[in-house]
């Protein structure tokens, strides 16, 4: 068992070495992070903002080979939701036992228990099928709707898919692979960059390398100096992402059905626009 895989390559690379390799995430809110974290002797006193500029650095690094704890979750086999507010060991036997339970579901050892999927983990492995749809290349993203059923059948799920979606180009459109050569965000961000000529660190204002892409700042000690594409483009040039998301390709999909009281599973957080448009 290992712990602490912090970047995809390293999950990725596990996957290729071990066939029966199960990566599962435990996650928890940021507000529930927070109230166990600022108890601590190591953050009593130091103020939330500093904890949220942390913990975004860690989760999501600019950096292809940095910290990118979010893109881990987002490609784990199961996900635990470590929200119980409870003592330390209660919720320790409550992740162990949770995580016996996915990895029997995993391993088939779970029909001899007559242990079944949860309904949720069911529509949440279709969003993940979905996914595999997407030629991203920065991160694939499924997401379906579900109805749900009246009078489901005995045995059946008590939801109806209507709607699959994928985040990918518009279908006018080749994927940015074969479209552009690069992902779009990155081409729009050189160029401005370029266009912004600039020469110093807007954290440091020490000189940086713009002949590499992301900048980096050559101030060792310089806290953003990995960061500086979040520094720049804080959205991270969302706005000019040329792709269809996949809750909003769900959406079309559905052909304009009425979608009052139906569910949206999506296999990663929704961004702004995604989530005001399936609200």
């Amino acid at each position: 068992m290992l712990d602490g895989v912090r970047n995809p390559s390293e999950a990725q690379w596990l996957r290729e070495q071990f066939k029966q390799f199960v990566l599962v995430a435990v996650d928890a809110p940021w507000d529930a992070r927070w109230e166990r974290l600022r108890h601590k002797p190591a953050w009593r006193g130091r103020p939330r903002v500093e904890f949220d500029r942390v913990a975004s650095r860690d989760i999501d690094s600019p950096v292809a080979w940095g910290s990118r704890v979010q893109a881990c979750v987002d490609i784990a086999d199961y996900v635990v939701t470590n929200d119980a507010d409870a003592e330390l060991p209660v919720v320790e036997r409550h992740l162990l036992a949770e995580a016996d339970r996915l990895l029997a579901l995993l391993d088939g050892s779970a029909a001899a228990a007559e242990l079944l999927p949860r309904d949720e983990e069911v529509f949440m492995n279709l969003a993940h099928a979905g996914s595999s749809r997407s030629a991203c290349l920065k991160r694939q993203v499924g997401a379906i709707i579900v109805r749900p059923r009246e009078r489901p059948a005995r045995g059946s799920l008590p939801g109806k898919v209507v709607g699959i979606g994928y985040n990918e180009n518009p279908d006018y459109m080749q994927p940015c692979f074969a479209e552009f050569n690069a992902c779009y965000r990155d081409i729009w961000r050189q160029k401005r960059i370029a266009d912004m000529q600039l020469k110093h660190c807007p954290s440091c204002g020490s000189e940086i390398d713009v002949d590499v892409f992301p900048p980096v700042c050559r101030n060792p000690v310089c806290a953003d100096g990995a960061d500086l594409l979040d520094v720049l483009f804080p959205e991270r040039a969302m706005s000019h992402c040329t792709a269809l998301h996949a809750e909003v390709r769900a959406v079309l999909a559905t052909a304009g059905a009425d979608l009052a009281g139906t569910t949206i599973y999506v296999t990663t957080f929704p961004c702004f626009r995604c989530a005001r448009s399936t609200s």
